[in-house]
């Protein structure tokens, strides 16, 4: 099952609870998710970024009610950084049904 580790500021701002440090799932085969928060020209961005590869999954001008639910919100930008990567739609399937219980960090 695969972890999003949030960095404190996005913590900060989300609803979700982080999981406890000792339930730490075993490893998931793509690896674990590292999500940020920052702001560009005004406006806050939420960077995602896979451990293993780096591949990355950005999403601009977020409103604060849009990502509250972290989860939820990942897997909707991942899903759409994969379409516009244009990945195969068999591939997002199976990227996207390994993500489906991901929890946060």
């Amino acid at each position: 099952m695969p972890v999003l580790r949030c960095t404190s500021k996005l913590l900060g701002d989300i609803d979700d609870e982080p999981m406890a440090e000792s339930s730490t799932p075993g490893p998931s085969p793509l690896g674990d998710w590292y999500g940020h928060i920052f702001t560009a020209d005004r406006h806050k961005c939420i960077l995602f970024i896979n451990e293993p590869t780096l591949f990355v999954s950005l999403a601009c001008w977020v409103m604060k009610s849009q990502y509250r639910q972290i989860v939820p919100f990942f897997v909707e930008s991942l899903t759409l950084t994969l379409r516009n990567q244009a990945f195969h739609p068999d591939e997002i399937d199976f990227i996207l049904g390994l993500h489906k219980d991901t929890t946060v960090g």
